[in-house]
């Protein structure tokens, strides 16, 4: 182990430069698969937000199913129903 010749010096460099030569590249496609990554995560994103909705919305006409259907809870389809079903009406 001595200290290393002009050569190997200058050698090292030469080497230096064919790596960054083949990896510039792949940097370029590592970027390209995570611009596509983030597309897709914001899909599913998307998707989930309205799934969310969709089961909201499902959840609610049970309930008002619930409501409307038992005789036990006229009082509350009186209260809540019927000024919401007036309202969508009107």
């Amino acid at each position: 182990m001595g200290i290393p010749y002009s050569k190997e010096i200058k050698q090292a460099f030469v080497e230096l430069d064919k790596a960054y030569g083949q990896v510039t590249p792949l940097v370029a496609a590592a970027y390209e698969v995570l611009e596509t990554t983030k597309n897709i995560s914001l899909l599913l994103a998307g998707i989930q937000v309205l799934t969310v909705l969709l089961l909201a919305l499902i959840l609610l006409a049970l309930v008002g199913l619930l409501v409307t259907m038992n005789p036990e809870l006229e009082k509350e389809r009186e209260e809540f129903v019927t000024p919401v079903v007036k309202w969508l009406a009107g």
